[in-house]
């Protein structure tokens, strides 16, 4: 009997072969038809370029005013004065002072400030429709009537000095300070931070600060985005009432900027700061990249996507997935008018800064090789999708335009791009990485040089020099 039990279940139904659902991947389907919307634009009498966007959808405003000059227009003596001026326009103008004008912005929910970068200052507003003309009229205050008060300069003043030397004790800020010092060159409106230096905004008074805003304040180089709930015919009204006193200065500000000295080559140029006791040291290479008006800028920043904007990217498939260096590694193109940069970067533990260095330039070495068309299917939507998202509400749909504004495109330049970006082929973004050459780039380590600098000598042979950030 045990012996029939044991030949009946020798010849039992067999098991039916095991089947992997995740073996073959389904198909990619295309993405889903989105036409992005392009601002209306007009011009007002003073020259300032007006662009509208009607959103009706929400009671809500978003407005974006865009002057050129930023920190570029520092003085060589003062860098700093630039930030310093503009975040003094929203504390106190015309009638209000500092207290009256914060109360006045409050009592009504609207959202006002100015941010400065190395070439714009931008006046920021967000508010209901029902209390646009209140925040309109208190931003025409700050941008036609501020009034630098001496005490509110005192307290903003030590404000922004205290970031400047929150910055100095920031491996990761002392890095980019130092490789786009180096990348520029020494004297070069770029070369320095956007907040300046201490002893560059030390005893600038109120005559300086108003000297430098008005010279900027130029409406003929300036564009107003505005998108929400708005009418762009009553707008044009609206405006030119309420921008009638703004005309261009006598002698405005000027803003053509030199060439970076970094234009060639025999191979990198490499730069150590020191941060003692830090734990981890700072990567950053910066190569050449495309301006924003050429036509390599959008196959050339799908292969900056590929390197490193996404986490399944090269730099940190190798520098954390492989290596187990880091948490992260990644890298972004600027696309500015008149340079363009790509900035590859990481943190490491100290005791692997010379390998994770090898192995990041290494990589950098293969991007002129070209990309595979499944890394360009995977860059074209991750971009795509960036896009998109990038547009979903009012504020960063005002935001996504005032990109445009600041890169000297069109209205319709985000239509524009995304064709560009559908059109793009691994052989057309191949012939981009000509470029992004490791002869013209910029290296720089932040950390503690008393560990790392004699591996990392050894590991990375080459002229390495130690250079202090600004102060």
């Amino acid at each position: 009997m045990l012996l029939l039990v044991l030949g009946l279940m020798a010849c039992g139904p067999k098991k039916a072969p095991v089947v992997d659902l995740l073996a073959e991947r389904p198909p990619v389907g295309p993405p889903p038809a989105f036409q992005p919307p392009a601002a209306e634009s007009f011009q007002l009498e003073n020259g300032l370029t007006v662009w509208v966007l009607s959103r009706p959808d929400l009671p809500l405003v978003s407005l974006r005013l865009s002057l050129p000059g930023g920190s570029a227009a520092d003085p060589a003596e003062h860098p700093g004065l630039t930030y310093l001026a503009d975040e003094m326009l929203v504390h106190g103008a015309g009638d209000r002072d500092a207290a009256q004008y914060a109360e006045a912005l409050e009592r009504q929910a609207i959202d006002l400030w100015v941010g400065t970068d190395s070439t714009r200052t931008t006046f920021h507003l967000d508010c209901h429709a029902d209390r646009f003309a209140e925040g309109l009229a208190l931003m025409t205050d700050a941008l036609l009537a501020p009034r630098f008060d001496a005490e509110e300069l005192d307290r903003v003043r030590a404000q922004q000095e205290g970031d400047i030397l929150g910055q100095l004790d920031d491996g990761r800020a002392v890095a980019s300070m130092v490789a786009w010092q180096q990348w520029f060159g020494a004297g070069h409106p770029l070369a320095h931070p956007t907040e300046g230096t201490v002893s560059g905004i030390a005893g600038l008074g109120p005559d300086a600060l108003r000297a430098s805003w008005t010279g900027r304040a130029v409406p003929s180089r300036s564009t107003l985005v505005v998108t929400g709930a708005v009418d762009a015919a009553s707008l044009k009204d609206t405006l030119a009432s309420q921008f009638s006193d703004w005309v261009d200065p006598a002698e405005p500000t000027p803003v053509a900027l030199p060439a970076a000295q970094r234009v060639g080559g025999s191979g990198p140029a490499y730069f150590l700061v020191d941060k003692p006791e830090a734990s981890q040291s700072v990567l950053r290479v910066l190569l050449p990249g495309w301006t924003a008006d050429q036509p390599e800028a959008v196959p050339g920043s799908l292969a900056v996507v590929v390197l490193g904007g996404t986490f399944t990217s090269r730099l940190n498939r190798l520098l954390r997935e492989e290596k187990g260096y880091t948490y992260g590694a990644g890298a972004r193109s600027l696309d500015a008018p008149g340079f363009g940069v790509i900035v590859a970067s990481t943190n490491v533990q100290r005791d692997v800064t010379g390998p994770a260095l090898v192995d990041l330039l290494a990589e950098l070495k293969k991007l002129p090789a070209g990309i595979t068309d499944d890394e360009l299917r995977k860059a074209q939507g991750a971009r795509r999708t960036e896009m998109v998202e990038a547009m979903s509400t009012r504020s960063s749909l005002a935001d996504s335009l005032l990109n445009l504004v600041e890169r000297r495109l069109p209205p319709d330049g985000l239509q524009r791009e995304l064709e560009a970006l559908s059109a793009a082929t691994s052989a057309t973004v191949g012939a981009t990485l000509a470029r992004p050459t490791l002869d013209r780039a910029i290296v720089v380590v932040s950390g503690d040089l008393s560990k790392i600098q004699a591996p990392l000598s050894a590991a990375v042979p080459g002229p390495w020099t130690v250079v202090q950030p600004p102060r």
